[in-house]
C-alpha cells in the first residue's frame, strides 16, 4: 500500500517521522555514581547519527502494527555493547497461535521459535483494542486504498479516452466474419492513428461525447474524499494542504 499510494505513503511518513525526530533523554534513576553511569550509557547510544533512521524503523509498526529491530552487539574488545538496530522484514516474525500477543521467529525448518533473549527489540502499535496482529493502522486504511485503486484506475481510462468521439462502426446483414474483423480494427484504430480503411460497403460513424466535464469530477471527488478520510485517520486531522481539497 506505501509504495502504490503516495498519500497514504506521504502521511504515514509524515507521522512516522514527526516521533522519530524527537531527541531521546535518559535521566538516572538516582544520584548514585553507578547510576548515572548507567544513564549516561545509554544517552551516548541514543545520540548516534543513525538513531533517528532506527526508530524510524521501528515506527513501522504504526502501519503494520509491530516492527522488529535485530540488535547487533559489538564484542570487539570483549565487551558487550549495542553497535547497531538491524530492521528485519515482517515475514520472519508471526504471533503465537496461543495467546497472540507473544512474537515469534520463523526458523530454518520453516517452523516457529522464541525470540532470543536481548537479540531483538520488538514495538507494536494499536490502532484499537484488540490482538496486536489486527491493529496496525493499514488494516483499516486497506478498504479506502482498495476502493480509491479502482477509482483511479477508472479514471485513467476516463482519462485516455477524453475528448475520443464514439464510433459506430456499420456492416451489411451478410458480412463475413472477415469483413466484420477489419472493420472492428479499423474503428478500433481510427482515432489514434487517425487513418483507416474499410471496404466501401462500410460506414463508421463518429459520435460526439457530451456532459464528460461532470462524470470526471466524480472521479476526483471520490479521490479527493478518500485522501481526507485517510488524512483524519493516519495523523488525527487533516493536513493543510487538504485544506482547498473538494469534497465528494
Amino acid at each position: 500500500m506505501e509504495e502504490r499510494d503516495m498519500h497514504y505513503a506521504g502521511v504515514l511518513n509524515t507521522r512516522k517521522r514527526s516521533v522519530a525526530q524527537i531527541g531521546v533523554t535518559v535521566e538516572p534513576v538516582s544520584d548514585a555514581p553507578d547510576d548515572v553511569a548507567d544513564a549516561e550509557l545509554c544517552q551516548a547510544f541514543f545520540e548516534r547519527d543513525s538513531i533517528e533512521d532506527e526508530l524510524y524503523d521501528l515506527l513501522d509498526a504504526i502501519g503494520k502494527g509491530y516492527s522488529v529491530a535485530e540488535i547487533l552487539w559489538d564484542m570487539s574488545e570483549g565487551q558487550w555493547m549495542p553497535e547497531r538496530l538491524e530492521w528485519r522484514l515482517p515475514q520472519w516474525f508471526d504471533f503465537d497461535r496461543t495467546s497472540g500477543r507473544q512474537l515469534m521467529l520463523r526458523d530454518e525448518a520453516g517452523g516457529w521459535e522464541e525470540l532470543a533473549p536481548y537479540k531483538f527489540v520488538c514495538h507494536t502499535s494499536a490502532a484499537k483494542s484488540g490482538l496486536p496482529i489486527r491493529g496496525g493502522l493499514a488494516r483499516i486504511a486497506a478498504w479506502g486504498w482498495l476502493f480509491k485503486s479502482y477509482t483511479v484506475k477508472d479514471w485513467v481510462r476516463f482519462a485516455e479516452a477524453y475528448g475520443m468521439p464514439i464510433r459506430i462502426g456499420k456492416f451489411e446483414p451478410g458480412a463475413s466474419e472477415k469483413d466484420l474483423q477489419a472493420l472492428w480494427t479499423a474503428v478500433a484504430n481510427v482515432v489514434p492513428d487517425m487513418a483507416a480503411i474499410i471496404p466501401a460497403s462500410m460506414e463508421i460513424e463518429f459520435e460526439g461525447e457530451t456532459s464528460v466535464q461532470g462524470r470526471s469530477e466524480i472521479y476526483k471527488d471520490l479521490v479527493g474524499y478518500i485522501d481526507y478520510q485517510l488524512s483524519s485517520f493516519v495523523l488525527g486531522q487533516t493536513r493543510p494542504a487538504d485544506a482547498g481539497a473538494r469534497r465528494a
